[in-house]
Formats: structure tokens, C-alpha cells, sequence
């Protein structure tokens, strides 16, 4: 058996040490995932350092420095530390273009990277600024590969990039301008969904983009032409869902776009309408999550939109529906906690949750219930405001339940009926 070289002992070494850096995430270790990405960064830099002209150690070496970011951003360290990290992530993809001899290849992955170094900054909490600065550089890089080369692959990576703009232009309260991108993917989208190869995913794309023109156009306020664009998604993800009835993505996107119709619904006063479009949707979703086909973020989307679903009824005057749907969000935001424990805002949820639930109780005169369900609401919020770093609005709302719990167990402990009730504090 031949003994390893330092060079490849140092290679096994610093892929190693990021497949551990991936495992400490999965369990939600951000501490120890941060040390194993520093340490494989530091490998790539020598191995880099070695190979000057070797472009994978470069890659690796952006990679990490993403990675780093996005958990320094987790765990909620200065935002300035994870932004020097995603700026460095950036600046290596400038180095490997900057001769301009670029290989095709090489220009590829670094739109690639600079897209996913965009998603990451919006998802994380990044600068919105520096996102859109990585994403029209991204986008700058497939208009060139396509204007050289005609070929689905680069219209369509010009086409998420168009989207990735527009989203953050709408961020920036540039709406117009969101606009305008869009609608350029949506031309892109359409020509391609209409004669194109891979027609299906062409029409899934297109179908997304007409769900981001009905977003943006809902917030300036032309609800007539949002409910249009929305309607032109529905339609096609009800075709695709009906040609493909295992897809999983177009049944998940057929209930998103079920749900955005309800929600301008809303917006206009129909009540009702809004109620049976969202109905639509958590029929969908439902039947995702109870075939093992729904993903974390699925089921929240699931309960938000229960909780949705609820509040609606109320105004409708519907106590007891409003208080079924409530309950069923409950059992998910319980079940999310039992399988994300370390996600916070799942906590959070169901800390709300339960008050949500307590009121509803309370007005459906079930005080004894209500005061148990403001109790586990308290216990949650009490748990959240004791860590390291609580928010004011963790504050806030521990103060809230927790004087509506004890006005509850003071009026209970005077009415000459709570010795009677089961589950009342004597």
C-alpha cells in the first residue's frame, strides 16, 4: 500500500473537512460547521498557493467563502463579517475573469456561483446592493455566452437572472424597474414555451414569471392586472398538473398561484373568494405533505396559510372554522419544531400559535382551554426571550400573553364556577 502524498493528503483533507462542515449543518451545529469551513478554506489556500493556475482550488476557495458567510449571517454575527466573506467569495470569480481569455467553462461557473452568491444574500439577510451588483454581473456573463452561442441553456440562465434583478429592484422599492425585468424573461419564457425543446419545463418557467409580474404588479396597486398575470400562471400549472399528476414542483407552484389569487382577494374585500382560492391551495398541499412529497418549507407554507385560512373565517364570523383551521396549523408548526428544533422562527410561530388559538378558546367560551394554550404560549416565549440574544419583539410578545394569561386565571379563580371547571388553576 502506497503511502499518500502531502498534496493529496492535504486534498482528502480539505474536501473532508467540508463534508463535515455540510453534516454540523444539517444538525444545526453552526458553531462547528464555521471551524471545519475555516479550516478547508485554509487547505484551499494552499492549495491554491501551489497551483496558481489550477482554477478548481479557486472555486473551492469561493465556495467555502460563501458558505462562511451564510453562516456567520445564521448566526446572527455582524453583517459586515459576512459580507467581507461574500465580497471575497465575489472577488475570486473577478480574478478568473479579468485576463478576459476566460474559458467558456470557466465564465459558466462564475455566473453560476455569482447567482447562487445572490440568492444567498437575499435569503440570509444580505446587502441588497451587493446582491444586485453580483447579479448583473452574472447576467452580464450569459448575455455574452448566449450572444456567441444560441442555446436554451444560456436564455434560460439570462431569463433567472432577469427574475433574480427584477426581485431585488422590487426590494428596492424600484418597481418600474422590477417590472421591465421580468417582463423581458417573460418574453424569453414565452418564445421558448412555445417552440422550444423541453416544453414543459419552458411552460413550469414561464409560469413562475407570470406568478413574479403578478407580485409586483399587486404592489403598485393595479390589482386587476396582478389578478390577470396570476390567472395566466394558473392556467398553465393547472395544464401541467393535470399532465403530470406526480409532479411534485407543479403541484406545489399550482397551490402557491392558488393562494396569490386569494390574497388579492383579499386585497379587493371578496372575502369569500379569497377563502376558496386558499381552500384550493391547502387541498393541494395537504395532499403533498400526507404522501411524504412536502419539504420543511412546504409545511410551513402549509401552516401560514391555515393561519391565513382562520383569520379569514373569523372576519366571516365562522368562530369554530376559524378555530379548526388554527388547531391544524398548530399540529404543523408542532411538528416543524419536533423536526427543525434549532430553527427559531419555527418556535416563534408556534408560540403565536398557541396564543391564536387561546383567544379564539376564550371567545368560544373555553376559558379552561384558553388558559392552557396561553400557558404553552408563555412557556415558548419565556424559552425564546432567555437566549443569548432576544428580540424586542420576543419581549413584546411574552408581555402580551402572558397578561392576557394571568387576566384570564384572575377572572377564573373569582367566578364561583372555576372550581367546577377541569383544568383551571386553584
Amino acid at each position: 500500500m502506497t503511502e499518500s502524498s502531502p498534496l493529496e493528503h492535504t486534498v482528502s483533507r480539505a474536501f473532508g473537512l467540508i463534508r463535515q462542515a455540510e453534516e454540523s449543518l444539517e444538525q444545526g451545529d453552526l458553531a462547528l460547521a464555521l471551524s471545519f469551513l475555516q479550516e478547508g478554506l485554509l487547505d484551499f489556500c494552499r492549495l491554491a498557493e501551489s497551483d496558481p493556475q489550477a482554477i478548481r482550488w479557486q472555486t473551492q476557495m469561493a465556495h467555502c467563502q460563501l458558505r462562511i458567510g451564510t453562516v456567520l449571517l445564521r448566526q446572527g454575527s455582524s453583517g459586515a463579517l459576512a459580507q467581507a466573506r461574500f465580497a471575497a467569495s465575489r472577488q475570486i470569480c473577478v480574478n478568473l475573469l479579468a485576463p478576459g481569455t476566460a474559458s467558456t467553462g470557466t465564465r459558466g461557473w462564475a455566473a453560476m456561483h455569482l447567482g447562487q452568491l445572490c440568492d444567498v444574500m437575499l435569503t440570509e439577510g444580505g446587502d441588497p446592493e451587493a446582491a444586485l451588483e453580483n447579479c448583473q454581473l452574472a447576467l452580464d456573463i450569459w448575455r455574452s455566452l448566449a450572444a456567441e452561442e444560441q442555446t436554451d441553456g444560456y436564455d434560460a440562465e439570462v431569463a433567472t437572472n432577469l427574475i433574480r434583478v427584477g426581485i431585488i429592484r422590487q426590494m428596492q422599492s424600484d418597481l418600474k424597474g422590477a417590472l421591465e425585468r421580468v417582463r423581458e424573461a417573460l418574453v424569453i419564457r414565452r418564445k421558448h414555451a412555445q417552440a422550444g425543446s423541453c416544453r414543459s419545463e419552458w411552460q413550469a418557467s414561464l409560469a413562475l414569471a407570470h406568478a413574479r409580474e403578478g407580485v409586483v404588479l399587486d404592489e403598485m396597486g393595479d390589482l386587476e392586472a396582478a389578478l390577470a398575470a396570476h390567472r395566466s400562471a394558473l392556467t398553465i400549472l393547472r395544464e401541467l398538473a393535470t399532465a403530470e399528476p406526480d409532479n411534485t414542483d407543479y403541484l406545489e407552484a399550482l397551490g402557491f398561484a392558488l393562494k396569490s389569487i386569494g390574497d388579492i382577494a383579499e386585497t379587493a374585500g371578496t372575502l369569500h373568494e379569497a377563502l376558496e382560492h386558499r381552500e384550493q391551495c391547502v387541498s393541494i398541499w395537504r395532499r403533498l405533505v400526507a404522501t411524504g412529497r412536502g419539504d420543511a418549507a412546504l409545511l410551513g407554507s402549509l401552516a401560514s396559510t391555515l393561519e391565513e385560512i382562520a383569520n379569514l373565517r373569523y372576519r366571516l364570523e365562522d368562530l369554530p372554522g376559524a378555530l379548526g383551521s388554527s388547531q391544524e396549523a398548530q399540529l404543523l408548526w408542532q411538528q416543524l419544531v419536533a423536526e427543525k428544533p434549532t430553527r427559531l422562527e419555527c418556535w416563534e410561530m408556534l408560540g403565536a400559535s398557541h396564543a391564536r388559538v387561546g383567544d379564539l378558546m376564550e371567545q368560544l367560551e373555553d376559558p379552561a382551554a384558553a388558559l392552557r394554550c396561553y400557558q404553552q404560549s408563555v412557556t415558548i416565549w419565556r424559552d425564546l426571550v432567555a437566549r443569548e440574544r432576544p428580540t424586542p419583539q420576543w419581549q413584546q410578545c411574552l408581555a402580551l400573553v402572558q397578561e392576557r394569561l394571568e387576566e384570564l386565571t384572575w377572572q377564573l379563580m373569582s367566578s364561583p364556577d372555576s372550581l367546577s371547571m377541569p383544568g383551571t388553576l386553584h
